[in-house]
């Protein structure tokens, strides 16, 4: 699909001489306000031990460190939420075999989200 690059970013115009043919509109237009300033993507849940995140999509911000899930249904943002999670750098998202969820930092670090442990 053509999402418009250069012609948009989001549903910002970014390039008014470029030519974007039938450009397709994005389902979330990130904010950049309260310190955000680049969107990082994420990844799918798809970790039977997060069940109340599950099929909801990660993303985070390198400055804010912020972790957010957005849900989709039938191409509609249906939910979104910071999940209270802060990665100080966030520099990108991965998944292993049995689909945890991974979120690495520019400083090296790399943490596994795991469900909440009762106290």
């Amino acid at each position: 699909m053509n999402f418009g690059w250069p012609c948009f970013e989001g549903t910002l115009v970014f390039d008014e001489t470029s030519s974007c043919e039938r450009p397709v509109a994005p389902l979330f237009d990130y904010p950049r306000e309260n310190g955000a300033c680049a969107v990082i993507g994420g990844v799918v849940v798809r970790d039977s031990r997060l069940a109340q995140l599950s099929g909801r999509y990660l993303y985070g911000d390198l400055c804010t460190g912020a972790i957010t899930a957005i849900g989709v249904s039938d191409s509609q943002v249906i939910a979104s939420g910071e999940l209270g999670l802060v990665v100080p750098g966030l520099s990108s998202f991965g998944v292993d075999s049995r689909g945890h969820v991974y979120v690495m930092s520019i400083g090296g670090d790399v943490f596994r989200l795991d469900p909440k442990r009762a106290t």
